[in-house]
């Protein structure tokens, strides 16, 4: 599945611009937040729908991700809990939302900070033993089990950096890597 064009065509349309200055976009925003704390709450939207997958239906299903360009994805089971691991399942999902977190949080400090990247790659891989959700193992949990963070960079001036994040870092975000 590659990325929509009328998507690409909408970042496309601010890397043709001039440069953009995270620091210029977050000041205002800043003293908002400053002057009126409330105002800093945000939230996120994803949700499901059966209106092109029935809801009997039991191994696939659709969601619609995000509201000023909202993005419908179609979603199946894993395969190794019977499904048919066809689209994107959860678990993806779920790994995308960590990468793409990470990604865009680098892109903005790297931007604060006048860095200018030319190469950047975050990989996640979440670890499930599928027993527990199969509830065919009595001390299996349900759940993700281990984690791992991959993030590749390159810098204009010529840094680089490889490093792999162990599991509590996504347990603990604030710590240092």
């Amino acid at each position: 599945m590659t990325l929509d064009p009328k998507h690409l065509n909408h970042i496309h349309s601010f890397a043709d611009a001039q440069p953009t200055s995270i620091l210029d976009r977050q000041l205002p925003l800043r003293k908002l937040y400053h002057d009126t704390p409330d105002a800093a709450w945000v939230y996120d939207h994803a949700r499901t729908v059966d209106t092109h997958v029935p809801a009997d239906h039991p191994i696939h299903g659709h969601v619609v991700c995000g509201e000023d360009i909202p993005l419908d994805l179609p979603v199946s089971v894993h395969r190794a809990v019977g499904g048919e691991s066809d689209f994107p399942c959860p678990g993806e999902f779920l790994a995308a939302a960590l990468a793409s977190c990470l990604d865009t949080a680098i892109r903005m400090i790297a931007n604060l900070k006048e860095i200018k990247l030319s190469h950047l790659e975050v990989q996640v891989s979440l670890g499930a033993d599928v027993r527990g959700a199969l509830m065919t193992g009595d001390s299996v949990p349900v759940g993700f089990q281990n984690a791992h963070m991959k993030v590749s960079l390159k810098t204009e001036c010529g840094l680089s950096r490889c490093r792999s994040l162990p599991t509590d870092h996504l347990l603990h975000p604030s710590g240092c890597w």
